[in-house]
């Protein structure tokens, strides 16, 4: 088992999973990869969109992504934080009204502005240089058919 795989395991429920405070197809195949794999194992997680994603919206409708999946409300109740595809600033993420004080975050991501990041008590950093966040999670063995949209529209 990969190395993500374990750290994923690893997070205590509820979770809450973020991108960039404006999804793009990179951001939004990435959450939805990591919520559909933690459902899957019976984790309760949920993806926090800041703001309603212009050009992709389909990507949150069935058969990609179930209603339940994903919410426009900040969550009040969670243990641990996964942030996908930026660097972990809550004002850049827009995730001001999220108390995160005291829980587990979890970083995935391919900018640079993460790779120097140093990982703390309760911060994980999961940082390699990749095209885009998708193919990290593709390259670690996530079978997420939207990973392929996030890849294309990352990488060229």
């Amino acid at each position: 088992m990969s190395e993500l795989f374990l750290r994923l395991n690893a997070l205590k429920g509820p979770v809450v999973v973020v991108g960039n405070k404006l999804p793009e197809a990179d951001s939004i195949s990435s959450a939805l990869a990591i919520v559909s794999y933690l459902r899957f194992y019976g984790v309760d997680v949920i993806y926090y969109i800041v703001e309603s994603p212009k050009d992709y919206q389909w990507m949150l409708q069935k058969p990609h992504c179930m209603p339940f999946w994903f919410t426009y409300t900040p969550p009040d109740q969670f243990n641990s934080l996964v942030v996908v595809d930026d660097r972990f600033d809550v004002e850049r993420l827009g995730v001001q009204n999220l108390d995160i004080r005291g829980k587990s975050v979890l970083v995935i991501d391919h900018h640079e502005s993460n790779k120097d990041m140093k990982s703390g008590d309760l911060l994980e950093i999961f940082w390699r240089d990749a095209p885009s966040t998708a193919s990290i999670l593709a390259d670690e063995g996530f079978g997420f058919p939207l990973l392929y949209v996030g890849m294309h529209a990352d990488t060229l």
